[in-house]
């Protein structure tokens, strides 16, 4: 019995696990590239000053979302991020 459930296990790891990147995601699960890809459309229908905006309330949200884990927040950093975006009327590409 320990045998099968090692083997299994084993399998897990060799074929469940991916190269690249996975972040949790409401839905499920999108890949680093995924998320890219989708935000670059986005940003593709916006004006200028709209792009700037974002990239600005992203490193706002970035840093304030660091600060709170630093100071002993509870929560998953992507939480304290969207929560941030949200609050700034960004739109939240789920990590």
């Amino acid at each position: 019995m320990k045998n099968i459930t090692f083997i299994l296990f084993f399998m897990f790891f060799l074929f469940g696990c991916k190269d690249t990147a996975y972040y949790y995601n409401y839905g499920g699960m999108k890949s680093a590239e995924e998320l890219q890809k989708e935000e670059d459309i986005w940003l593709a229908r916006k004006t200028l000053e709209e792009r700037e905006k974002y990239r600005r309330n992203v490193d706002t949200c970035y840093d304030r979302a660091k600060t709170i884990q630093k100071r002993g927040g509870k929560k998953h950093f992507n939480v304290y991020y969207n929560d941030c975006m949200k609050e700034l009327g960004g739109p939240i590409f789920e990590w």
